[in-house]
């Protein structure tokens, strides 16, 4: 058997599997997001995870950000949503904010400092 038959059939076979597998993924992921509002979490920690994967299952809303105070989380993603900056809230003020701390209320006037 020649050796790029081998090398080929390789390639193809993990790009098959992994093009699979990305396609399944955006499928499942895409349709649930259509007619849902965006909202950022504020808190990375266990408790904003947990609000991330409660949104997920079923929700009005959809996480498309953290915001932390947290400097060696920024950037990373968990649970698909990416952190961010509490410096970076007014580029995003026009999406609703969730608090993961029940203990937080938030009023109309309320400002997050």
């Amino acid at each position: 058997m020649p050796l790029s038959l081998v090398v080929n059939y390789c390639l193809v076979l993990i790009f098959a599997v992994g093009g699979t597998r990305l396609f399944l993924r955006w499928l499942f992921r895409f349709p649930f997001r259509l007619g849902r509002q965006p909202a950022i979490i504020y808190g990375a920690g266990g408790a904003g995870q947990q609000l991330v994967a409660a949104l997920l299952q079923a929700s009005d809303y959809v996480p498309v950000a953290f915001v932390d105070d947290e400097i060696s989380l920024h950037g990373a993603t968990l649970n698909g949503v990416q952190v961010h900056s509490s410096r970076n809230l007014k580029v995003l003020i026009d999406i609703p904010l969730l608090l993961q701390n029940p203990k937080v209320l938030v009023g109309d006037d309320a400002e997050v400092v």
